[in-house]
């Protein structure tokens, strides 16, 4: 039987006269058959056949890459070293800010928040240079039994996790530029949720000064019940984002460092994620539910300005002037007009063909630096309303899959912050930190593919003389025509058409590429319990060749008739249990419904960013429809304790169903699409109870363009 996943769709290669180019194309054949002698052996027959064939050519242009590497960020021993954990390979960044210093009593800096918390020295941002990293929050400086006194070497049990938190989120005291604040949303792993931060106690000597910190921790500061998010400095007082719970706004004691809260608001709010406050004028990104304006002149009886709505989900802000820049998820980067408080404005949404994660500005070079999940991007906005495009970049990271000898392209190389300073962009990558010089002179395409291409599957269960087919978008989010210079996959049983490309900028191309078993499978087999799917599964290097200076060269993996479950196959049966107590089961309760099953854990970033634009994306506009969507914790260890689980559950206040997994369908899904990180995994099963999509980390646009099909189908 044959599933077609996507149209066939081939594209003439170019519309000029071409030139010619010759290719040399080696098959390799394996004939089977039976012995005439002996009808229980078989002989094999090898066949290679090289030709040189004659194709049309597309010549491509000759860019230099706007943006340029500098330096990967490390410290000594690895991307964590001393200072409270051991050297790893990554050190999964969540926030980083560059601040300008004064240059006499501090330097530029770079602040970053991960599993621990960093400063970077960005005086010379072609260096590696680390003023203290690794500082990991302990929960040591609580009044655990209550008597008054803070016992340093005793460990409040109440609030600490199975590991030393890190941080999600930070500020500073613009008056004070050593308090740094910290905050963690709180998990499973890492503990309760938190406001900390550190005293930089900058010391400056020498002229030229040399700097020198030696970071001490503040006070930790938890509420019951309450899941802090973003934070922000003005005027004295830190104020802190706490999701359904609104805004929180606390001023430090500088004798003691603990927190006094003044006030705050939840008036409008239902999930507030980021803050910023300019003068007495505070913002509030209300993750899925639009942007909302406060006077906070007195933080006891904060006043509701007003407030607007856009596509997505607000995670992350940014100021020029009286525009705002939303970092907005599977909506793009929202710009917001908010010369009148009262009547703020959505002027443009502009498309980065990913998920959008993060958003900086630097108000003096006109720069905007964009986290866009997939890669990192930096924008012209002379004019604020129309960010101009000046470049992006996209990294990969290898990986070790153990049954591909190696053959296999790595992975992408997540982006979850960035920021920048004129001419340079500080890449926030999930597993070290880059720095990269911005030449905004330079124009050049810049090539965009779906992150399926890092695991093209195709529906199973083909026979010899079946095929299958998928299209590819070839998008060019670059500022100069895209050429595909040669496309082409290392298997005879795999074959891309066309060849060549053009793609102008801000357009879309397609590739085709079919897959035709040279093994198969039988009915018969089928039909065997003991049959071993393995032996008909065959795999592929797709590669793409393009004038886009960053990336020439973009390979893929492809499998057709793949073993273990995937796109073609059934959904197995799944069980859950719900937070209201109740049980989810799929056959009765999804079976005959288009529905989504996001696999998470609480200990996952990007999970806690999927799942509320998971509210927008997808619950608000298709629940209606009837789409199903139902969230399942499925980390074994998390599981042993569910109250922790349905705290996180809580405080990310989200209408869909959330619940933990009861059965093996996530490990078996797990082993067939490995990643760099086991969570999260979304699936997209049609009204029949076949999978039809398998996302291996969030992939919105992918399964925006499925959905309405599938809701449509009988």
């Amino acid at each position: 039987m044959i599933r077609r996943l996507g149209p066939v769709l081939l594209l003439a290669a170019c519309q000029q006269d071409p030139e010619t180019i010759t290719k040399t194309v080696t098959t390799t054949v394996t004939n089977t058959v039976p012995n005439t002698v002996v009808n229980t052996v078989t002989n094999t027959n090898t066949v290679t056949n090289t030709t040189t064939v004659t194709v049309p050519g597309l010549e491509g242009g000759h860019w230099d890459a706007p943006l340029v590497e500098l330096v990967q960020v490390l410290g000594n021993g690895g991307a964590i070293p001393d200072g409270g954990r051991p050297a790893a390979t990554h050190q999964h960044t969540s926030e980083i800010v560059f601040r300008a210093g004064d240059g006499v009593t501090f330097p530029d800096q770079v602040l970053d928040c991960s599993y621990t918390f960093a400063v970077m020295d960005a005086r010379n941002p072609s260096s590696n240079g680390i003023m203290a990293q690794a500082w990991t929050h302990t929960h040591e400086d609580v009044d655990v039994d209550g008597d008054g006194v803070i016992t340093p070497d005793s460990v409040d049990i109440v609030h600490s996790g199975r590991r030393n938190p890190g941080c999600t989120h930070l500020t500073w005291d613009e008056g004070q530029p050593d308090i740094v604040y910290t905050s963690h949303h709180g998990n499973n792993s890492d503990g309760d949720s938190f406001i900390s931060g550190w005293n930089l106690n900058t010391t400056a000597t020498g002229s030229p000064p040399a700097f020198a910190l030696a970071p001490a921790q503040l006070p930790m500061h938890y509420e019951d019940g309450v899941a802090f998010e973003g934070m922000d400095f003005e005027g004295g007082r830190l104020y802190a984002t706490a999701h359904a719970q609104g805004v929180f706004v606390y001023q430090r004691d500088p004798g003691t460092d603990q927190l006094t809260k003044l006030g705050g608001t939840a008036e409008s709010l239902q999930n507030a994620w980021d803050v910023l406050v300019r003068g007495t004028t505070m913002y509030v990104a209300d993750g899925p539910y639009g942007l909302q304006i406060y006077d906070v002149a007195d933080p006891a009886a904060i006043q509701h300005l007003g407030g607007v709505s856009y596509p997505g989900t607000g995670l992350d802000m940014a100021f020029l002037d009286d525009t705002l820049y939303i970092a907005a998820e599977s909506g793009g980067l929202v710009v917001i007009d908010v010369a009148d408080p009262a009547n703020p404005t959505v002027v443009n949404t502009v498309d980065a063909s990913s998920t959008v994660l993060g958003t900086f500005v630097d108000p003096d070079a006109h720069r905007l630096y964009v986290a866009a999940w997939t890669d990192a991007r930096v924008y012209d906005v002379t004019d604020p309303a129309n960010p101009a495009w000046i470049g992006g970049v996209r990294r990969e990271v290898s990986k070790d899959y153990g049954t591909d000898d190696g053959d296999r392209p790595g992975i992408n190389n997540r982006v979850l912050t960035a920021a920048g300073h004129g001419d340079t962009l500080f890449d926030g990558t999930w597993w070290t930190p880059y720095n990269y010089q911005i030449h905004a002179d330079r124009t050049a395409p810049y090539l965009v593919l779906p992150e399926s291409i890092q695991q093209l599957t195709f529906a199973g269960d083909l026979a010899l003389g079946d095929s299958a087919a998928v299209t590819v978008e070839v998008k060019n989010d670059g500022n100069e025509p895209l050429v595909v210079t040669d496309a082409w996959a290392d298997s005879p049983a795999f074959v891309v058409s066309p060849e060549q490309l053009e793609v102008q900028p801000g357009a879309v191309g397609t590739l085709t590429v079919t897959f035709s078993p040279t093994v198969g499978i039988t009915p018969e087999q089928l039909e065997d319990p003991n049959f071993d799917r393995s032996t008909a599964e065959e795999t592929a290097v797709i590669t793409i060749l393009s004038d886009d200076p960053t990336q020439p060269v973009r390979k893929g993996w492809l499998v057709g008739n793949g073993a273990g479950i995937g796109v073609g196959d059934p959904f197995p049966a799944t069980t859950a249990t719900l937070r209201d107590g109740s049980t989810w089961d799929f056959e009765s309760d999804a079976l005959g419904q288009v529905t989504m099953v996001a696999y998470w854990a609480t200990f996952c970033p990007v999970c806690a960013h999927e799942l509320p634009d998971m509210e927008t994306a997808f619950w608000g506009p298709f629940a209606s429809q009837g789409l199903q969507i139902v969230a399942l914790n499925a980390d074994d260890t998390e599981a042993q304790n569910p109250q922790e689980v349905w705290d996180y559950v809580d405080y990310m206040n989200l209408s869909f169903p959330m619940g933990i997994d009861e059965g093996d369908t996530y490990p078996s899904l797990e082993a067939v699409y490995d990643g760099g990180n086991p969570f999260p995994v979304d699936i997209l099963i049609d009204k029949q109870g076949i999978i039809r999509y398998v996302s291996r980390e969030y992939d919105p646009e992918a399964m925006l363009e499925l959905i309405p099909d599938l809701l449509a189908a009988p």
